[in-house]
């Protein structure tokens, strides 16, 4: 027997199906994943520095709120995630270094 005899011999078992390719389901995209996980990102950089603490805690509720959106549409992305995961400790951050400076403000105003 010859070799390509052979290998033609052993492919004709094999059938191959594009139903599947057909019926496929996309996923709905969406960029509310990706800004959730911007401002959540920003959220935490106001919440470490302690300048913007009013602008971290925008961010971080904005991301919250976006990330439940991009959430509720492709319960698996990450992206959506990682904005709340971001968004929560920026806003956590950014609320104390918010009430961190109202504290110092008060305290060095008394002191004047």
């Amino acid at each position: 027997m010859d070799g390509n005899q052979n290998f033609n011999e052993q492919n004709t078992d094999v059938t191959y199906s594009y139903d599947n390719a057909a019926n496929t389901y996309d996923k709905p995209t969406t960029k509310k994943g990706l800004v959730s996980m911007i401002l959540g990102i920003v959220a935490l950089a106001c919440g470490i520095t302690c300048y913007g603490g009013y602008v971290g805690i925008g961010c971080g509720i904005a991301a919250l709120i976006l990330s439940g959106q991009a959430t509720a549409i492709d319960p698996e992305d990450g992206k959506a995630k990682l904005g709340k995961t971001f968004g929560i400790i920026g806003l956590i951050l950014s609320v104390l270094g918010a009430i961190i400076s109202i504290v110092l403000s008060i305290i060095i105003a008394m002191n004047n």
